[in-house]
């Protein structure tokens, strides 16, 4: 964007469209906090859980489709997936198949698409990052996976990032995860009854669940 320090002021005159065009092509980027010795004298996660939060409690979570927020090939089919499979782990695509097959035709391979993904990458990041918390001793790392699929679209997107999110704050409203639906009125008040919990008490249990 040739953007630096001395004309910052200039990213408020360029399109957003042109901003999500960089991102788009920068893909590969890893967009995060930069160590500097200073501010951030080390990694949060790596190779360990870090000192500093030691007695301090998380929950880490992902959702079953975290993946489908990013994905828009709707229409794959078994041998689209199959191909995908194939593309990230050369030789497994039998196996992989077989293993997300277990659902059946009840789950789309557009689903199976996004759960893949999900169980190969930050499914992956959030079950190490509760091993070290837990490792480390302390405070308890406590983990989730929001399997509940949000009946909108049909349940096109099934159980996708961020539905988790507004259920939080019991905003079913205007919460994808069904609004005015009553099977979604009762999950966002039951987590957001648990995230309470764990607010006031750094232990997720709560009589509600």
């Amino acid at each position: 964007l040739n953007i630096s320090k001395s004309n910052m002021k200039d990213l408020q005159t360029i399109p957003w469209e042109r901003i999500l065009e960089v991102q788009s092509e920068l893909r590969g980027a890893n967009f995060s906090p930069v160590m500097d010795g200073k501010y951030l004298p080390h990694h949060g996660w790596d190779p360990t859980a870090p000192a500093e939060s030691r007695d301090v409690p998380v929950i880490i979570a992902t959702a079953l489709e975290d993946a489908a927020l990013s994905l828009t090939n709707w229409d794959l089919n078994e041998d689209g997936l199959k191909k995908v499979f194939e593309t990230r782990y050369p030789g497994k695509s039998a196996e992989l198949m077989k293993l997300y097959g277990y659902q059946g035709p009840a789950k789309t391979p557009y689903l199976k698409q996004a759960q893949f993904i999900t169980d190969a990458g930050a499914r992956v990041s959030a079950v190490t990052q509760a091993e070290r918390k837990a490792a480390a001793g302390g405070a308890p790392a406590y983990m989730y996976i929001w399997e509940w699929v949000s009946p909108t679209f049909g349940g096109k997107f099934g159980a996708v990032h961020g539905l988790d999110v507004d259920a939080s704050f019991n905003n079913f409203r205007n919460n994808p995860s069904g609004g005015g639906d009553p099977e979604g009125r009762r999950m966002t008040n039951l987590f957001a009854s648990t995230m309470v919990a764990f607010a006031k008490t750094g232990n997720p249990n709560n009589d509600k669940i």
